[in-house]
């Protein structure tokens, strides 16, 4: 045993030029399969949430539904979320995500609000303006823009989109604004005035599985009121596209005929709290999750939004990365060659030691005087 170490640690002693740069790059590679190894073994996404939503509408279904899906796959996301409640308000969502309020919030995509701390993520699913009404004599716009009488409309009241909306519908229809009277409800309350008789229409913009829309248009005493000039409207407000309801969408005749109206849609927003690294695994899990998140909310249209002004709150730069994976950097297309560099240096800076250890005992061995 004595002699193996002795020439063990000659051997060491003798060749350490050349046993270091090989430690050297053997830690370094350990040192990267293990981080590699680790982040394997290190969930996804791990985060807790404060969503702006309001509690019990159509928004935090849908965030819980997409929560619901995550954490099914319990190894790679764990998610938890929290409410602050917006009470539907876009203006509310984004003001609590701009103060750090709340982290994430959905809003309608035509919201336009002005804030360095909010960023785009995707749009979710198409919302629907509907107009609605309980009497016979109000069929369309020009049958509510010639009507003599005070109209009561209950809406979502101010900050929201949607009562926004409903102003530069009167003003581009030309509908007198001081024969029109505003009651401020939810869409249950809505619903209720209708019902009750206590409003002549009522105004909502919701996604076509909201429960309200479904049962107010099953209601024989309720009707919608056709739009007029879609186009023309659409040009006005660019932010906006044109939508046809089918005929029988919600049950037999329910709607009575194709309905020709407006959509915005549900965009997901963040708050500049979230690191780009948390952004960027959220939009990797919603879009790798769609086909089950489609599954627990059927009306889900995951869409990625374009960062040339399609809408007035601009995408988040992790966003943009992970839509533009597929357009790789220089460096990320040239690993392979780097790596291959990086190997052949390696080797030729092993090989320097050898070299230099070679020559010098050819050097000592030419300067040795020769034997007579």
């Amino acid at each position: 045993m004595g002699i193996i170490k002795a020439k063990l640690r000659s051997f060491f002693k003798k060749n350490l030029k050349i046993i270091i740069p090989f430690a050297v790059v053997s830690f370094v590679g350990c040192a990267i399969l293990t981080f590699r190894f680790s982040r394997r073994l290190a969930k996804d996404l791990d985060v807790t949430l404060t969503a702006s939503v309001k509690k019990g509408g159509e928004y935090e279904h849908f965030l819980a539904a997409f929560a619901h899906v995550l954490n099914e796959d319990s190894s790679r996301y764990k998610v938890k979320l929290n409410v602050c409640n917006s009470q539907g308000a876009s203006g509310t969502t984004i003001d609590q995500l701009d103060k750090g309020k709340a982290d994430i919030g959905l809003v309608q995509s035509n919201a336009k609000w002005n804030s360095k701390n909010i960023s785009a993520v995707a749009y979710v699913y198409s919302e629907l303006y509907f107009l609605i009404t309980n009497r016979k004599d109000l069929a369309s716009i020009s049958d509510i823009a010639n009507c003599r009488d005070t109209l009561t409309i209950a809406r979502l009241d101010p900050p929201s989109q949607t009562s926004k909306d409903l102003l530069n519908l009167i003003s581009f229809y030309g509908i007198d604004a001081s024969r029109i009277r505003y009651i401020d409800k939810d869409y249950n309350g809505t619903y209720a005035m209708l019902k009750s008789g206590k409003a002549d229409l009522g105004f909502m913009i919701v996604g076509l599985g909201n429960e309200v829309i479904s049962s107010v248009l099953k209601d024989p005493t309720l009707h919608l009121v056709a739009f007029e000039n879609t186009d023309a409207y659409v040009l006005r407000r660019h932010k906006l596209n044109k939508f046809i309801l089918p005929m029988g969408f919600y049950g037999l005749h329910r709607p009575d005929s194709n309905y020709e109206t407006f959509a915005t849609r549900a965009m997901l927003v963040v708050s500049s709290n979230l690191s780009d690294r948390t952004v960027y695994k959220f939009t990797r899990a919603l879009f790798e999750k769609e086909s089950e998140l489609v599954n627990e909310y059927p009306f889900c249209q995951l869409q990625k939004i374009r960062n040339d002004g399609e809408t007035y709150i601009p995408v988040h730069k992790a966003v943009l990365q992970y839509y533009n994976r597929d357009h790789p950097s220089f460096l990320d297309r040239n690993t392979n060659l780097i790596a291959t560099v990086l190997s052949i240096i390696g080797l030729v800076l092993s090989a320097i030691p050898i070299y230099i250890e070679f020559a010098g005992r050819r050097r000592r061995i030419s300067l040795r005087p020769a034997h007579i």
